[in-house]
């Protein structure tokens, strides 16, 4: 009886350490085929043109003439203007 529960316990230790070894490989396969697709999917960006890009920077500022027109309404309103 003694020899039957040992070769039973052997048996039951031994496919627990295959199933964990299957564990294991199931969990790198798993890994090995995510990062091949994802490595696989790498975009690029192909210009199709052989001029060069140009940006266009014409930019009105009318930040000058503002202030201008504030530094004279400053002058017209001051209170030695006589205006009020």
């Amino acid at each position: 009886m003694q020899t039957m529960v040992s070769n039973t316990h052997a048996r039951v230790m031994a496919v627990m350490a295959v199933m964990a070894v299957m564990a294991t490989v199931r969990t790198a396969m798993v890994l090995t085929t995510g990062f091949l697709l994802i490595a696989g999917c790498t975009p690029t960006v192909k210009v199709a043109t052989d001029e060069p890009i140009t940006i266009n920077l014409n930019v009105n500022i009318k930040h000058e003439i503002l202030v201008k027109v504030d530094r004279e309404l400053d002058d017209l309103f001051s209170e030695d203007s006589g205006l009020f």
